[in-house]
């Protein structure tokens, strides 16, 4: 009956009395059977409040404890909430974590991208350069996407002193200066020539 009356709250936008249910719930049935489901809403009430901390709190319990869609959809969530927070080991960790263990292939897609990018904002360069590998090789990946994980590959062989390999590609990016991507490739040969 708490559960129930806490997911009503939580099912029409209530978010902050559902909060109280929901803790309610949780502190008076803490092993309930209902448990990582009351921590999954209270997750998805504080993303919903723009409480980005408590909703990563939140769904790392419903990792840890819960079960089918509940966890991939918490691992999704968890890890764009700490990219978006700029935590980027984190959020390589939720991305990995989710690769692994995602059911639906465009979970994995998007974990796959974002290991890519979180650490290559995270400066962990020989990860940045593997998945960036897996990007480019994956067959959902469009143009535009390949485009993105050469550059970034290309900037971590920078950032690792392997200029000759960053050159290279650069100077595949650079071919279509019309492109962002591109442009930025001729920028930084033409400043690396000047230099």
């Amino acid at each position: 009956l708490y559960f129930n009356s806490a997911e009503q709250l939580f099912l029409s936008s209530n978010y902050q009395k559902a909060l109280v249910s929901l803790q309610k719930y949780l502190d008076r049935y803490p092993d309930g059977k209902n448990g990582y489901k009351a921590d999954f809403y209270m997750a998805e009430s504080y993303r919903n409040l723009g409480q980005m901390e408590k909703a990563c709190d939140s769904y790392k319990k419903v990792i840890a404890d819960g079960e089918g869609s509940f966890v991939e959809l918490s691992m999704l969530n968890f890890s764009k909430i700490s990219y978006d927070l700029e935590k980027w080991k984190d959020a390589f960790g939720g991305y990995a974590s989710l690769y692994e263990h995602a059911v639906l292939e465009n979970n994995k897609y998007t974990a796959l991208v974002g290991m890519m990018r979180s650490a290559y904002r995270g400066h962990e360069w020989n990860e940045a350069i593997r998945n960036a590998d897996r990007v480019i090789f994956d067959s959902r990946s469009d143009a535009a996407m390949k485009q993105e994980a050469d550059y970034l590959k290309a900037k971590s062989y920078l950032a690792s002193s392997r200029r000759d390999e960053a050159h290279a590609i650069l100077q595949k990016l650079s071919a279509d200066v019309n492109s962002p991507y591109g442009a930025e490739a001729a920028y930084m040969l033409i400043e690396d020539s000047y230099d």
